[in-house]
């Protein structure tokens, strides 16, 4: 059976040299973004490819930090662009007594002769494939933990769904006799054809008549269901275009019934159904 997986995550790992970071966010689309050092950014496609392999939707960030400079390159201090920068900072701002050496934090202030050699890389692709592996895992559990809320709130709906659908047949027999008895009130001093009377409250009967809506709403939470029990090419964007579908066979309903109690148990459903919509825009 296939898993199902929340649009969030979080992981981090380190090694002896570097720390992973890797967390997602619900997104619509996928977007992978990267923190890393310059001397490994030439490895941002094969972990992009990587990454896209798994993962459908939803904003990634990985980052990577050095955590000892055991690694073996070598730096320098770009001292003539240090001067350079000081000199003209001064002439802007002449009344400074220290300069504010801070700035320089994102400034190309150091010259790399970095050599990355085999055990280097090795720490850093087992580094991140661990911690993806991490980052996919934390992901499939809270996705196990939306499913078992969503299941329960589908039904709670499907409950109170199959309520209302006991109660429509007592209803229209109501809403026959009331519109029967309004028009024959109505036409009282007057003569009329009471066959087609009666034909004419038929038919504005089953225009007051919800089943269709009922039924098709309990189709579509039987399907929601049945995605989250087993969950084959699970989609969250088809559950979410399942629960717009029930929002408006509900919404007709709620035109067409204005029975207090069964209006009250529609509100409720039309609540339940938007607590399955919020839930499922975590997931993938």
């Amino acid at each position: 059976m296939e898993k199902i997986y929340s649009l969030t995550g979080f992981a981090e790992e380190k090694t002896e040299n570097l720390k992973f970071t890797i967390k997602s966010y619900n997104n619509r689309f996928l977007e992978i973004n990267f923190q890393i050092p310059d001397i490994f950014q030439k490895f941002e496609q094969t972990l992009k490819e990587k990454i896209q392999e798994k993962i459908k939707r939803g904003k990634i960030y990985i980052k990577v930090e050095l955590k000892s400079f055991n690694i073996p390159f070598k730096f320098e201090i770009n001292k003539e662009l240090i001067d350079k920068f000081i000199l003209s900072f001064k002439e802007v701002y002449p009344e400074l007594q220290n300069f504010p050496f801070y700035i320089l934090q994102k400034e190309s202030i150091l010259i790399w002769d970095l050599n990355l050699d085999e055990e280097i890389l090795k720490e850093f692709e087992e580094g991140f494939l661990l911690t993806f592996k991490k980052f996919l895992k934390s992901r499939e559990e809270e996705g196990e933990k939306l499913k078992v809320v969503v299941l329960n709130i589908s039904k709670e709906l499907k409950k109170n769904l199959i309520k209302i659908k006991k109660e429509l047949p007592k209803l229209n027999e109501e809403i026959y006799k009331n519109i029967k008895d309004e028009i024959k009130k109505i036409l009282e001093n007057f003569k009329f054809d009471e066959e087609r009377i009666l034909q004419e409250v038929a038919f504005l009967t089953l225009k007051a008549d919800a089943r269709e809506e009922i039924e098709r709403a309990l189709q579509f939470t039987e399907r929601i269901i049945e995605k989250f029990k087993n969950p084959k090419n699970f989609q969250g964007k088809e559950i979410d275009f399942l629960t717009q579908e029930i929002l408006r066979e509900l919404q007709t309903l709620s035109q067409k019934v204005k029975n207090l109690k069964i209006r009250e148990i529609t509100i409720y459903c039309k609540l339940l159904n938007e607590q399955i919509r919020e839930q499922v825009q975590n997931l993938e």
